[in-house]
């Protein structure tokens, strides 16, 4: 068990909920609007986590197709996205109910996505209960992405917070980065897009197969 948390933030795609099939198919419909070949699912793993921009560059860069596509990928993306992301993504198994024990206990908790500002606030609106976050933050023009820890520093200053009585969850090596980069303590789960040794590479305190063995952890 780690000091008195008070806070907790999450990651939202990942770690959250199970969205990649849903950004699969609207980063797909984005490609065949353009005459591209589609992507799979493991492929588009590896370009998440990291905003739009970098999702778009990415999956361009791995085949070396031309930039001059990607206005075109990106405008198309954030349409297709506004219009599937509710077909196929559900939170984790055990999520829910571990936030809402973590909520009963008087802890603090929020959401800090490179998802747009929009998207952020319409998944979390539509799958998770009312009132469960104390804050959710997802990318505006306004803001560096995450691993840039200013958007944490800004959370932390909100919800009235220290690094100590802080601790953040995600599955990537993004998330670590950005834990590290805030001096906060971290927890990286394995059932997310990423690996066990990408976690353990980007320097996990903690390490968990399931939700409800974050509250082991906390409380």
């Amino acid at each position: 068990m780690v000091n008195k948390i008070n806070c907790v933030i999450f990651d939202l795609d990942g770690t959250l909920l199970d969205t990649i099939e849903d950004i699969t198919d609207a980063i797909n419909l984005a490609y065949h609007k353009n005459g591209l070949a589609s992507y799979s699912v493991k492929e588009v793993m590896y370009f998440v986590g990291s905003g739009v921009d970098l999702l778009v560059e990415r999956s361009l860069r791995a085949r070396k197709l031309s930039m001059d596509y990607f206005p075109s990928i990106k405008k198309e993306y954030l349409i297709a996205y506004q219009n599937c992301q509710k077909n196929k993504t559900k939170p984790y198994p055990g999520i829910v109910e571990t936030l809402i024990r973590l909520k009963d206990k008087g802890i603090k908790l929020a959401v800090i996505s490179n998802k747009p500002q929009i998207d952020t606030e319409k998944v979390i609106e539509y799958y998770f209960p009312q009132g469960l976050f104390d804050l959710v933050v997802g990318a505006t023009k306004d803001t560096p992405l995450k691993p840039n820890p200013e958007v944490v520093f800004q959370t932390m200053t909100k919800l009235k917070v220290t690094n100590e009585e802080t601790i953040y969850v995600g599955d990537s090596d993004i998330d670590m980065k950005t834990a590290t980069m805030a001096k906060l303590k971290s927890i990286g789960c394995t059932w997310g897009f990423r690996t066990l040794e990408e976690l353990l590479k980007n320097n996990a305190s903690y390490v968990v197969n399931a939700p409800e063995e974050i509250i082991k952890i906390i409380c």
